[in-house]
């Protein structure tokens, strides 16, 4: 039996995430492709994932887009008592942009790849540098790669 590991989402437990999965027909059946000779996660349908994961409960997540979504989860109200024009919900909830979640995906997809040479001891490892979600730094060390889109330098470029 091969281990897989389900990435953490900041106050989103992983019965949350297993439940949202066996209680929707289209992600139940089509999120993790399976033929006699590999396992794939369906990349595209990830994402819908995340975004149905992460979607506000006042709000159907197959009416609104994937940054419409990622923008509710990082936007945060005034009430009259604050003065700042600029205002956040807490970073840790924030709807990653949808190129990060789909390079976690590739990340994941890479993984299976490696866990699928468990007991064959000839067994080709992947190349995991040819991924766009894997980087080697000069220092020789690996990094992840989530894409530009993964962050913003001020608050006046995130989504809105």
């Amino acid at each position: 039996m091969q281990t897989f590991f389900i990435p953490k989402c900041h106050q989103i437990s992983h019965d949350t995430v297993m439940k949202t999965i066996i209680q929707n027909q289209h992600f139940r059946a089509s999120l993790f492709l399976c033929s006699d000779q590999e396992i794939t996660l369906n990349e595209e349908l990830f994402v819908q994932l995340y975004k149905t994961l992460n979607c506000p409960k006042k709000y159907v997540n197959t009416k609104i887009s994937y940054e419409e979504v990622r923008a509710l989860t990082i936007a945060k109200k005034l009430d009259a008592t604050q003065k700042s024009c600029v205002r956040t919900a807490d970073h840790r909830k924030w709807l990653p942009s949808e190129s990060a979640v789909l390079r976690l995906a590739q990340l994941m997809n890479l993984q299976i790849k490696y866990l699928e040479t468990m007991g064959t001891h000839n067994a080709t490892l992947p190349n995991f540098l040819q991924s766009p979600c894997l980087r080697k730094i000069s220092a020789g060390e690996i990094e992840y790669d989530f894409g530009p889109e993964s962050s913003f330098q001020t608050l006046t470029d995130r989504p809105a």
